[in-house]
């Protein structure tokens, strides 16, 4: 007797079931990566537009102005960010490498910052350390094509 018969079929793009631990991550870290991609955009926008005024003898012979470093913060930390945000939210099976990709994005930007202007405000130890959380969290999840993981397995859950 086959056992087809008896397998779930899914339709349309439902979800498969997930732990109840594994939702509890996927909610903190959407929520973790859509504040921080908030902060980004709000942040890169101001300092490129010149909204936000920080002292030129910060830049460096880095840049001319914050235009720049403006724009890597908004499109790049701050779209990194919420494309794992959506990702997390929407395809676990990518989830894992998104928020991985995300955080690694930020760590590099606070590190970099640190290199050119030096320690300035509390705000780079504490968005290095939510960096560090998103990493830790994002491991948690399961790995893109994992056969242990309902999820991973993209060829039994996917409808593509």
């Amino acid at each position: 007797m086959s056992t087809e018969a008896f397998e779930p079929r899914l339709v349309g793009r439902a979800r498969p079931s997930t732990t109840r631990a594994t939702d509890l991550i996927r909610r903190a870290l959407t929520t973790l990566e859509g504040f921080i991609a908030i902060c980004a955009f709000g942040g890169g926008i101001a300092l490129a537009t010149g909204e936000l005024v920080m002292p030129a003898s910060w830049l460096g012979a880095s840049f001319e102005s914050y235009r720049i470093p403006g724009l890597i913060l908004a499109i790049v930390v701050g779209g990194t960010m919420a494309g794992a945000g959506r990702v997390v939210w929407t395809d676990l099976r990518y989830a894992r490498d998104a928020s991985t990709g995300a955080g690694l994005v930020l760590l590099g930007w606070i590190f970099f910052q640190v290199v050119i202007i030096g320690y300035q405000s509390w705000l780079q130890p504490t968005f290095f350390l939510l960096a560090l959380v998103i990493l830790i969290l994002g491991h948690q999840l399961p790995r893109s094509g994992d056969p242990l993981h309902p999820v991973g397995r993209a060829s039994k859950w996917s409808t593509r």
